[in-house]
């Protein structure tokens, strides 16, 4: 949350924050070549200034006057410390009545306040060591075995490594990529035992198989044989269930934890700025789960409770969910769209070298 701001007021400033799409398809390639056309691409140099006018002085209450794409191509990007500060400083400079960045060095300049973003988004690409990260998932991806089969719990059955290739797009990943990903995280979980013990991550499967109780009396019979898989591992010392849940209806995804310790349900919604209804449905589905499978007290339901990013479009929500996991779970660093295209390429490599684990270590599918 941005520095002083209140929860209703950082809403409505990532809000401010979004990208158009129009400026975001001038400035960021779309399509299946998004990484290799990211490498070919000709990238702003950042800005090697000693000195800086302060953060304070870079927002303006007077209309745009310049095109934001000519822009932010031709001109040095500001550096990160100062975006950091200018990020911290728009939400009071929004309650001041500005509406405007105008850079020190071009008085005469201003843009929208979402430059903010679009200078964010380009310093990623410019700081990953000299784009070596879509370098070399786009190695990875010329050297693949296309047809090879996918070993990665989670993945569709009879999916290849050209499943993975979706990464790459500017599009939407699928429920599969998902699950994989969310795999991904429960292997990272395995490598620090601590939280290992206390944390278990699932996949879309368990909201699938507790879907399949439809009526209050299901509840009162033996759960499907997958979810009592689960059951048994929350009572035996598992203080919390992450994973992430599909909505059809909204073609999106969230994430939720249930906290067995502080007996809380709480979820992290991406869209929740962008007025996404809350899962009510899914929310009652899981009270009624715990209340009849777990012992009381009763658990609390804690309403986009779960620290979470804000996606600039409605294409990414199914990495955020996965980020919203990976943040309470391992403590990374939580998901902006600055590091939308660098997390495609990352999440890429990523799932390419678990599969080879995979691999070598023979486990077998269930």
């Amino acid at each position: 949350m941005a520095q002083g701001c209140t929860p209703g007021l950082d809403q409505y400033l990532q809000r401010q924050l979004e990208v158009p799409p129009n400026i975001i398809s001038s400035l960021f390639p779309p399509g299946y070549d998004y990484v290799h056309t990211l490498i070919a691409a000709k990238l702003p140099e950042t800005s090697h200034e000693l000195v800086h006018a302060k953060d304070v002085y870079w927002f303006s209450n007077l209309p745009p006057n310049s095109d934001i794409a000519t822009c932010i191509k031709s001109r040095p990007i500001p550096p990160l410390h100062l975006l950091k500060g200018l990020r911290e400083r728009a939400g009071q400079a929004l309650l001041d009545g500005n509406i405007t960045l105008m850079n020190p060095a071009y008085p005469d300049s201003r843009l929208p306040i979402f430059a903010l973003t679009c200078w964010e988004r380009m310093h990623e690409l410019t700081e990953i060591g000299s784009l070596d990260t879509l370098e070399d998932a786009h190695r990875r991806l010329l050297a693949m075995r296309w047809n090879g089969s996918l070993h990665i719990p989670g993945a569709p059955s009879q999916a290849t490594h050209l499943f993975l290739v979706q990464l790459l797009a500017d599009d939407q990943v699928s429920t599969g990529i998902v699950d994989c990903m969310s795999s991904y995280l429960s292997s990272r979980l395995e490598e620090q035992p601590e939280r290992d013990e206390a944390v278990v991550v699932e996949t879309l499967q368990f909201m699938f198989e507790l879907g399949k109780m439809k009526r209050a009396k299901d509840f009162n019979e033996k759960s499907p044989k997958y979810v009592r898989r689960l059951e048994a591992m929350l009572r035996e010392g598992k203080k919390k269930l992450l994973f992430p849940v599909y909505w059809p209806e909204m073609h999106h995804f969230f994430a939720v934890k249930i906290d067995f310790k502080t007996r809380e349900i709480a979820y992290g919604d991406s869209l929740s700025h962008r007025g996404m209804p809350k899962p009510h449905k899914q929310m009652a589905h899981l009270k009624m789960w715990l209340s009849k499978k777990f012992e009381k007290p009763a658990f609390e339901l804690v309403e986009n409770g779960l620290d979470h990013g804000y996606q600039d479009d409605f294409k990414v929500c199914g990495m955020v969910a996965v980020n919203t996991i990976a943040v309470e779970a391992l403590g990374d660093p939580l998901w902006n769209p600055s590091r939308k295209i660098y997390d495609r390429a990352r999440w890429f490599i990523d799932l390419l070298e678990l599969e080879a684990k995979m691999v070598r270590c023979r486990i077998p599918i269930d």
